[in-house]
């Protein structure tokens, strides 16, 4: 269930087993059949599941995967400490000078919070009020100075590029942020680099921090329509690009959304379908309703 070598962001077009894909006047190409040494071994030699999961320090941060790709086979630990029932934040704003204060304390009360965007929406194939609430609560995380490394992660080049711009455009009016910004960008644990990455759905695979914060990018337009046109996602396979971005963080992810579940209706396209199932999952954990979440 991960993802097999892909060029879903080249702009070549070609072969048979290649289609282009225009969205929003840009035309992509998808490899269908991309080849690798695990799909031409799994043609000629027995299969046996990895089933220990050795990253997630909360059971949380796996249960989803588990349940949607794995098929509940994966060994995990159950988390030592039971949720408890929490109330739901209302829509934050990007343009709120506490945002990232809140943002952070959010971040590190539960393995999994859920962070609704009221100011939110689409434009160019990114969503700029999300990007700016996410460098702030960058900000924040590195003011507090708890130790835990950091990833971002955007479902398209538009948005990681939106949230790039948006951590310079902070550090820019901020010279303390700048300095710690530039540390974390080149930090190293046990000779080992574990710095600040930002990064899209295409890239992001066999990357790990303690903190993930993931951008949904996706919401309604200035016109206030929701479009289905979730890129990688709607395409076959597009399940397993969400397995990858659903799995990386150690002991925390913040998922950035300016919709609710309820609004992707598409849910006849697997990769859709995950994503909305995903995003519920989110907000019944975020709020401690463990049951609901299962």
């Amino acid at each position: 269930m991960q993802l097999p070598p892909t060029n879903f962001f080249s702009t070549a077009g070609g072969g048979d087993d290649e289609v282009v894909v225009e969205e929003d006047g840009e035309r992509i190409t998808i490899n269908l059949d991309s080849d690798s040494l695990l799909s031409q071994a799994a043609r000629n030699l027995p299969a046996t599941l990895l089933a220990w999961h050795y990253r997630s320090r909360h059971e949380a941060l796996i249960s989803f995967s588990n349940a949607a790709f794995y098929d509940g086979r994966l060994v995990t630990i159950p988390d030592k400490q039971l949720d408890h029932p929490g109330g739901e934040a209302p829509p934050a704003r990007a343009d709120d000078a506490h945002a990232g204060f809140t943002a952070a304390d959010a971040l590190l009360a539960r393995p999994i919070s859920l962070h609704r965007i009221g100011d939110g929406f689409y434009s160019e194939r990114a969503n700029a009020p999300e990007a700016r609430y996410i460098a702030q609560a960058v900000r924040e995380m590195l003011l507090r100075g708890t130790g835990l490394s950091l990833g971002i992660v955007a479902f398209s080049e538009a948005q990681q590029s939106a949230i790039e711009s948006a951590l310079e455009a902070l550090a820019a009016e901020d010279a303390d942020f700048a300095t710690r910004l530039e540390r974390e960008y080149v930090r190293g644990d046990d000779e080992q680099f574990n710095g600040l990455f930002v990064k899209n759905l295409e890239n992001v695979q066999g990357d790990e921090r303690d903190v993930i914060i993931l951008s949904i990018c996706y919401a309604s337009n200035a016109e206030g329509k929701m479009l289905m046109n979730f890129g990688p996602i709607n395409q076959r396979g597009g399940e397993k690009r969400l397995n990858v971005i659903f799995s990386r963080a150690r002991h925390h992810m913040a998922v950035v959304s300016s919709i609710e579940a309820e609004a992707i209706t598409n849910v006849h396209n697997d990769g859709a379908a995950a994503r909305r199932a995903f995003l519920q999952f989110a907000k019944a954990s975020a709020v401690g309703q463990s049951e609901r979440a299962q």
